[in-house]
């Protein structure tokens, strides 16, 4: 699985949370403010890039499986 990239347009701010246009045609989303730079404002533009991380993802398995061992018959 390969990182995919998107631009993204901060369309409005509210405290926490941000209204985003992602794509063209743009589809609007909700985006947690912390996520963005400091001091980003409306009307910026940024590149996101999502980026896979298999080896988190098998980490947490393995832990999942960890604890539904110690459980066993008696959750």
């Amino acid at each position: 699985m390969k990182s995919k990239s998107e631009i993204i347009f901060v369309d409005s701010i509210d405290d926490d949370m941000c209204r985003i246009l992602v794509g063209d045609p743009a589809m609007p989303a909700d985006f947690p403010l912390i996520l963005l730079p400091a001091g980003a404002c409306e009307g910026d533009f940024f590149l996101i890039t999502i980026t896979p991380r298999p080896d988190l993802k098998k980490q947490a398995i393995e832990e999942t499986l960890k604890l539904l061992e110690d459980l066993g018959d008696n959750p």
